[in-house]
Parts: structure tokens; sequence; C-alpha cells
């Protein structure tokens, strides 16, 4: 029977990665009518005419297009930070980088500013939260599921693993 810590473990580590990913996929996508009013709501504020319906549509499209391909950024670059610094320093890095893609979050909705959430054209450094957030959540994903099935004993490895796969899904 493995232990309690184990169960603690793979529980936290699915949380922390897989939920997420499967959160941000299924609930946060939804709201997509707020999120359009969001944008239009602070274009207008800042030009005072509404935004064409084309190019609110390729707003949306541009924001929702960027968490899966950062995602998979995010899984590739899992192994190099893996090697190069292990994996609790590539855990503890993904998770500090969790910390201002919840600042931009919040503050593109005090700011009335939805080019926080997708980065200014003319400032590639400050780049999409939702972006951040994703390749975060990539390199989480990956590492989770390597350290959840190193750390189990050898019979409930499969299980610790199918885990994080229930917990994107659920």
């Amino acid at each position: 029977m493995p232990s309690l810590s184990i169960h603690i473990l793979s529980l936290a580590l699915c949380l922390s990665s897989g939920f997420q990913q499967g959160y941000i996929a299924s609930v946060l996508n939804q709201p997509y009518l707020q999120m359009q009013r969001f944008i239009n709501d602070s274009w207008l504020v800042r030009t005072g005419s509404p935004m064409k319906l084309s190019t609110l549509d390729m707003m949306w499209s541009f924001l929702n297009v960027c968490f899966p391909i950062a995602m998979i950024f995010g899984q590739l670059l899992a192994a190099i930070m893996c090697k190069k610094i292990g994996r609790r320093g590539t855990a503890l890095v993904a998770t500090a980088v969790y910390v201002p893609a919840t600042l931009l979050s919040a503050g593109a909705k005090m700011c009335h500013s939805f080019e926080l959430l997708r980065g200014n054209q003319g400032d590639e450094a400050q780049a999409h939260y939702s972006s951040i957030r994703s390749l975060a959540n990539g390199v989480s994903s990956v590492n989770a599921t390597v350290w959840i099935v190193e750390c189990a004993p050898p019979q409930i490895r499969g299980r610790m693993a199918a885990m994080q796969e229930f917990f994107m899904a659920a």
C-alpha cells in the first residue's frame, strides 16, 4: 500500500497542472460574449467609437489561439528546464511565472486595457497574460507527470500518471 504522502503529492501535482489546464480550456474560454464586450468597451473608452465586428472577431480569435500554442511551447521547454535545473527547480520557476500573469490579468480589468490581455503590438516584451500562464502550465503539466511517475512505487505508477489526465478532463 502506497503511503499517504505519495497520494497527497500526486493530488497536489494534479491540481497544480492538470486541473488548471482543463479548467482554462473548458471554463475560462466559455464567456466569449463577456470577453468580446470587455474588448469592445475598453476600445470605446479610449477611442470613442466601437470596434468593427470583424476586428473584434479577429482579436477574440487571437486571444483563443494563444493558449494552446503557448502550452505546446511550455511542454517543449519543460524537458530542457528539467535537465538544466531539475524537477523541483522547474516546478518553482513555473509557479513563479504565474504571478506576473495574474497581475496582468487583474490590471487589464482595472485599467480598461485589453492590450494587457494580448500584449501591445509595438512592445514585444509585454506578452499576453494567457500566453504566460499557458507557458507555465505547459511546463507544469509535463513536470508534474514525470514527477508523479518517478515518485510513485512501481505497482501504482500507471494509476498516478492516469490521474494527471483525469484531472485535465474533469
